[in-house]
């Protein structure tokens, strides 16, 4: 009040953003509130948390007051906050998770999403190019189609490298809608991915809709092995919950479904299982990447059959390779193959841990 500030300071803007994104009520908003101010300031830090000890349980009767609220009501706000991972609990004290530190210091609102969430850019590798029955694409197409009451889940799932990536992208361009990927850490915590679900469910799926795509989602799916694999504490019912979102529109992404519960699999409208490429899928694949890069000129059909071959990879790692091939060098045939060649190689190596690959195929003293 001392300031008298006009307007609304970009702190202000950001807890309403904030407040927006995860729908907070007024009491989780007045939380995050106080804890963003402990976490930021020295003198409330030094006397709310030093002296009062209001982040600890033995505390709570001084924050009780503060925010004028009931002990019930605190528990409830405390735990929905703490299964989107915008508090941490550990067994003295609760305190603002450091990402969302950031994000409420941060200048701008707008970068809210992009820490939690993307848009999808259009894909280049056509769906009749994956190795994917037509009646099957059209299934999920007419299941993704429009925004329904009930929720729509597919899951993709198989090996890594057989096309399930790309195939979602593709299906995401084949519908015209807005698509969005769910941001990935390096830990690939599944808790830290739940607060960009709801991020994005909330902001991007008004009024038509839009299709979520998770990738990677072994974490957030494999509940039974969570904490023998990872140890992590899977919230089983949050899943659920989640996976009941009315209007949901989702693709999960997963390498296995061992340790998937039938509860979890049972709310799923399709799924679909991704092979490993045959050697005649990935010469239809070349064929299709080159033709759509415009570089088929420079393969003749034994030089797509050797390519296929001798490199089993994903469709990303092909379409990357002609692409920067296509950029870096002339019109040279041989240049372009001999481009295509290192990309690739370099690929296979950093995917072996620096090793060359060991071909399968040849016999071996």
């Amino acid at each position: 009040k001392s300031l008298k500030y006009r307007g609304i300071s970009e702190i202000e803007k950001n807890l309403a953003s904030f407040r927006k994104m995860f729908k907070l009520s007024d009491n989780e908003t007045e939380l995050c509130t106080f804890l963003f101010i402990l976490k930021t300031f020295d003198e409330p830090e030094r006397f709310f948390e030093d002296h009062l000890d209001c982040n600890k349980f033995c505390g709570q009767k001084y924050l009780l007051n503060i925010l004028g609220i009931t002990y019930n009501v605190l528990t409830s706000v405390i735990k929905k906050l703490n299964k989107i991972s915008i508090i941490d609990i550990d067994r003295h004290n609760f305190e603002l998770d450091d990402d969302f530190i950031c994000i409420l210091q941060n200048p701008s609102a707008q970068t809210f999403s992009t820490q939690l969430y993307s848009r999808i850019k259009n894909s280049s590798i056509p769906l009749g190019y994956h190795a994917v029955e037509k009646d099957k694409t059209a299934h999920i197409l007419k299941l993704l189609e429009k925004k329904q009451n009930l929720p729509t889940h597919i899951l993709f799932y198989g090996p890594p490298g057989t096309g399930k990536t790309s195939f979602s992208h593709g299906i995401a361009k084949k519908l015209g809608i807005p698509a969005y990927e769910i941001a990935r850490e390096i830990k690939n915590e599944s808790i830290n991915r739940r607060a960009g679900l709801v991020a994005c469910m909330n902001m991007a799926n008004t009024g038509q809709g839009s299709l979520i795509i998770v990738d990677e989602a072994d974490n957030m799916l494999n509940t039974m092995g969570s904490w023998f694999m990872r140890g992590e504490t899977q919230d089983k019912g949050w899943l659920n919950h989640f996976l009941e979102e009315p209007g949901a529109r989702v693709i999960w992404i997963t390498n296995s479904i061992n340790n998937i519960e039938d509860s979890v699999l049972r709310r799923f409208a399709f799924s679909l299982y991704f092979k490993p490429f045959n050697r005649r899928q990935r010469i239809k694949l070349w064929d299709g990447i080159l033709r759509i890069n415009k570089a088929k000129r420079h393969f003749n059909q034994p030089d797509i059959e050797y390519f296929a071959k001798k490199y089993s990879v994903n469709a990303g790692a092909i379409d990357l390779a002609v692409k920067k091939a296509i950029e870096t060098n002339s019109g040279s045939k041989k240049n372009i193959q001999k481009a295509v060649k290192m990309s690739l190689e370099s690929y296979q190596a950093l995917k072996n841990s620096g090793r060359e690959p060991v071909n399968k195929d040849r016999i071996e003293k």
